[in-house]
Parts: C-alpha cells; sequence; structure tokens
C-alpha cells in the first residue's frame, strides 16, 4: 500500500479518474467473541450503572476506626494493620459501606441527591485467626495471617425521597443491571451483616 501511493503521489493524484468503486463490497469474516472474563463481567456492571445515572466512586480500602464502629461494624470484623501511616488508616475494610458513607456525606454539600456505586474489594479476617495483623511494609518472608479477599458491588442512593423511595429505586436499579447481565430469578432479603441503619433506609 505504501508503494501504491508512493507512485500515485509521484504520478499526481490530479491525473487519476474520478471513478466510483463498483460491485459487491468485500465482507471479511466475523472474528469469534471474546470470552467473558472476571474484568469482562467488572466493565459490564460499570458500564450498566453508568449508563443508569449512577457516578462510580473509589475510594480507599483503608479506614479508622472511628468509622467503622459509626457504620456498625466492629474492630474484630476487620483486619489491622501492625504499623499504619495513619489512624485514619489503620484498618481494612469488611465491607464497602464505611468507605462510601463519608463521600456521600462529602458529597451532599454540593449534589444534595444522587446515585453513587463502588465495586471493590473487602477483606475478611480468616476463622482461625479472627483478628489478624499485616504489615503495611514488605512481608520479610515472615508468616503473617492473609485475610479472604472479595470483590463486592455496592449502589446507594441519597437525598431527600418520599418513605421507601429509596429502597424502590435501588430494587430498580439491580433489576435493571441483572438482566442486562442476564441473571434471572434473583430475590432480595434484608441485609443482616449492619443493623445500624434505619429500618426503612434501604439497605438490602
Amino acid at each position: 500500500h505504501d508503494l501504491t501511493e508512493e507512485v500515485a503521489r509521484v504520478y499526481g493524484y490530479h491525473k487519476l479518474p474520478s471513478v466510483l468503486p463498483a460491485g459487491p463490497l468485500p465482507v471479511s469474516a466475523r472474528p469469534p467473541e471474546p470470552a467473558v472474563t472476571v474484568f469482562g463481567w467488572e466493565d459490564r456492571c460499570r458500564m450498566v450503572l453508568a449508563g443508569a445515572g449512577a457516578t462510580e466512586v473509589m475510594p480507599y480500602t483503608l479506614t479508622s476506626r472511628e468509622t467503622i464502629e459509626r457504620c456498625g461494624f466492629t474492630i474484630g470484623q476487620c483486619v489491622t494493620l501492625e504499623n499504619p501511616l495513619s489512624e485514619e488508616f489503620a484498618l481494612l475494610r469488611p465491607s464497602l459501606i464505611p468507605t462510601l458513607l463519608p463521600i456521600i456525606a462529602q458529597n451532599q454539600e454540593h449534589a444534595p441527591k444522587g446515585m453513587v456505586f463502588e465495586m471493590g474489594k473487602v477483606y475478611i479476617p480468616q476463622n482461625e485467626n479472627p483478628k489478624p495483623k499485616i504489615q503495611s511494609s514488605k512481608y520479610r518472608g515472615r508468616e503473617v495471617g492473609l485475610p479472604r479477599e472479595e470483590m463486592r458491588l455496592l449502589v446507594s442512593t441519597y437525598g431527600r425521597m418520599v418513605s421507601g423511595g429509596h429502597v424502590m429505586q435501588l430494587k430498580g436499579i439491580i433489576e435493571h443491571l441483572l438482566e442486562q447481565l442476564g441473571v434471572a430469578n434473583a430475590t432480595f432479603r434484608r441485609s443482616e451483616q449492619c443493623t445500624s441503619f434505619a429500618p426503612a433506609s434501604g439497605q438490602m
């Protein structure tokens, strides 16, 4: 192609006849569909939620004892860093709730109403070591009780709304997401993980 273009340039583009192409267009074989990976599912979730009007947030996975307890969790549910850089970042979150709620509180000063979501990892202490301590620097070859990492999705709405409005909006968003992912016959139940929220707060 480069040689043909160079010959045409030397010969002169203005000397070439202006003739529209005729005949059927060439059709190439359709490439095979790429395999759906874990990252593919995550990207699909992000696209569906963003299309529904939600904004993705990406907070730190570390949080403080005060935030953990304020959200209804206990220190025993968390993985504690042995030498944290700050008390504000001393615990690995056991849920997405403790790191998402402060962001919502800050955003309400600028946007009184909205919908946000996060897709990130939480860290669950292993049963044989309910409160492992992990060095924030290198492990230096010693044995440590590593937590179980789980990828989770949290969608939240905030702002003034009629009673039960948040629940119905979130339920509709999740049903739409599951439909786009090809998941059928999903059921909803009240969460028992955190009991510090009001009964009508929309926690599912």
